[in-house]
């Protein structure tokens, strides 16, 4: 499965409307640990295939979406479960913790 870019517009339907858990990572194109968790976060897509969805949202293009979920420092990875902030995870992670965190 993909990990997908959505914007402030595509948000509530993808994300807190979604039955299975959700992963939303909050990245910015400058962000060096961002960039290194990209393809962290697409293994883990492909290892939990259709069970969860992750999505990726740039804080430089939707910024009150940033603030609306506390984002302070990027990455920051919040996780919801039936449209509800089950988790927050702060900096890089790898593949397992990730898949962990969405099971």
């Amino acid at each position: 499965m993909q990990v997908k870019n959505i914007n402030e517009v595509d948000f509530e339907k993808l994300v807190l409307h979604e039955k299975r858990p959700v992963l939303v990572d909050f990245y910015a194109d400058w962000c060096g640990p961002c960039k290194m968790l990209s393809p962290v976060l697409e293994e883990a897509a492909d290892e939990i295939g259709s069970n969860a969805v992750i999505y990726k949202v740039d804080i430089e293009k939707n910024q009150s979406l940033a603030a609306n979920y506390n984002v302070l420092s990027i990455p920051h990875m919040t996780i919801f479960k039936n449209g509800k902030i089950d988790n927050t995870i702060n900096g890089y992670q790898d593949k397992e913790s990730i898949v962990q965190a969405l099971r």
